[in-house]
């Protein structure tokens, strides 16, 4: 779920933690609206509030909470189109029509996100005495004195 997370960040509010949205009724990196927080709060008997959006971790927490909760309630295991669409479009978003552009925008950062990862995971690692001995080739001769 942390890619997906990611993903939401990079979509709401690209990464501003201070981000305020919707006319200021969303707020924080994953743009969090009271009804999110009230389902939150109510369904886990927790006390966030709308300053707490401003947290990243906090915004964090809310957001998997409310997507585990929600996505618990489908009739099948809930796949990570549903839940981000469920983000987008609250309970029963990954039912209506209108949220398959945003799970477009998701898909396309999550396909970047794990080609990014595929890339970085086969670079070739150097041995630290290679690195070292890399290092000492590159770095020029010290100027000779007159």
């Amino acid at each position: 779920m942390t890619n997906l997370i990611l993903a939401l960040i990079a979509i709401e509010s690209g990464g501003n933690n201070q981000a305020i949205g919707d006319h200021q009724l969303a707020v924080g990196c994953l743009q969090i609206r009271r009804e999110v927080i009230e389902d939150v709060n109510r369904i886990y008997r927790t006390r966030y509030n709308r300053f707490d959006c401003f947290d990243r971790l906090a915004s964090i927490n809310i957001c998997r909470l409310y997507l585990y909760h929600y996505g618990s309630k489908l009739p099948a295991p809930a796949s990570v189109e549903d839940l981000a669409r469920i983000w987008n479009g609250g309970p029963t978003g990954w039912k209506k029509p209108s949220t398959k552009p945003y799970w477009a925008k998701v898909q396309q950062i999550l396909t970047g996100v794990s080609a990014d990862a595929r890339k970085s995971s086969k670079r070739p690692r150097q041995s630290q005495s290679r690195k070292l001995k890399s290092a000492a080739t590159s770095r020029s001769a010290p100027a000779k004195k007159r």
